[in-house]
């Protein structure tokens, strides 16, 4: 799926995390739902996976998976809506 690139706000709940990420305006999403002081940071055992979020609510804005190092996962409930055009929700079994 090609886009365009827009540069879309994110941020956990309590909206003491917020960021910018440049993505595509229309996304596939797969199911399976603050600054450097207001966040923490889980290192898998391995040392490859790194899950950041909110020391306050939780939630999980983004990470690193293992099985993609040069990637990085965006929660897309944590996006501000208003930057999308189309989304396309798929079941990952």
């Amino acid at each position: 799926m090609e886009s365009e690139l827009v540069l879309h706000n994110d941020g956990c709940h309590c909206k003491k995390v917020r960021w910018k990420v440049q993505a595509s305006i229309s996304v596939i999403a797969w199911k399976c739902s603050c600054f450097a002081f207001s966040i923490t940071t889980y290192i898998s055992r391995t040392h490859t996976a790194k899950h950041t979020f909110s020391k306050f609510c939780g939630i999980t804005s983004f990470y690193t998976p293992r099985s993609n190092l040069d990637g990085i996962v965006v929660t897309l409930a944590c996006l501000d809506p208003r930057t999308l055009s189309h989304v396309e929700i798929r079941n990952f079994d």
